[in-house]
């Protein structure tokens, strides 16, 4: 009886079976291959001074970065707030979409924040490789 109904009704023809399962095998190894940790590779480990004289920096070029960073930094974090209040006063008048988008520009902010300033502990202890657990100990570890 199914093989009846499987002559009848040619369903993998019908369907386009194997395009439909070789456009499905693509897709799953484009995904693979943009969320699998280990495709990443893991760079060298350089010394912070050996980049300096690369780049032909000297310690006053590196504090006047710093410098603008921690001011960039601070500049990022106080137009996030800004959006932050401009936000609630949107969601409190009823105005959602005007309150999503300024809540969404303030967490881009934020972002723009953080790096900043990750950027500046970079060149303020001299490191490289440092991660956020580093960065954090670094900025808020009270010794």
């Amino acid at each position: 009886m199914l093989k009846w109904v499987g002559k009848v009704f040619k369903y993998k023809e019908w369907s386009d079976w194997d395009r439909n399962l070789s456009s499905f095998g693509y897709l799953s190894q484009l995904f693979s291959k943009f969320f699998r940790i280990d495709n990443f590779r893991k760079s060298k480990a350089r010394d912070f001074e050996v980049l300096v004289k690369r780049y032909k920096l000297d310690n006053e070029q590196l504090n006047k970065n710093a410098k603008a960073l921690l001011m960039l930094s601070y500049f990022c974090l106080v137009l996030a707030f800004l959006m932050i209040t401009y936000a609630i006063y949107h969601f409190i008048i009823e105005n959602l979409l005007p309150a999503v988008i300024a809540f969404s520009i303030s967490l881009l902010m934020f972002t723009l924040a953080f790096r900043y300033h990750f950027y500046y502990t970079l060149i303020k202890y001299q490191r490289l490789n440092c991660n956020i657990k580093d960065w954090f100990i670094l900025n808020f570890k009270k010794e």
